[in-house]
């Protein structure tokens, strides 16, 4: 009785554990929002949220962006008026912060299709 007892706590114990690989998958979730670029500086890029996907940001915020990413063709060059899709690795708990991207990219108006 003692063994099927210990045999049903390893099964229970693994099953658990395998729940926990599952929520810390949730921490690689990528997050991404995109809208238009309001001011374009050297440093940093200024948007307005017009599609928040799925951040927690709220759509008109102005959040500023670094220019400084991760993305290996690094950040194109924006003017004021231009579209910017962000993706960034966490979700955006303090939009007051500047934002640290992984990568920034140019769409068009509805924030969808890249322009190159």
């Amino acid at each position: 009785m003692k063994r099927w007892v210990m045999i049903v706590l390893a099964v229970v114990c693994t099953a658990l554990t395998g729940c926990e690989r599952s929520a810390s998958e949730v921490e690689n979730t990528q997050y991404v929002f995109s809208g238009e670029v309001i001011e374009a500086e050297e440093e940093y890029l200024r948007i307005e949220v017009h599609d928040a996907g799925n951040s927690s940001l709220s759509k008109g915020a102005v959040i500023e962006v670094s220019t400084d990413v991760v993305a290996a063709d690094g950040c194109p060059e924006f003017m004021a008026g231009e579209y910017a899709r962000v993706l960034l690795a966490y979700d955006a708990e303090d939009p007051a912060l500047r934002l640290e991207a992984l990568s920034v990219s140019k769409v068009d108006a509805t924030g969808g299709d890249p322009i190159s």
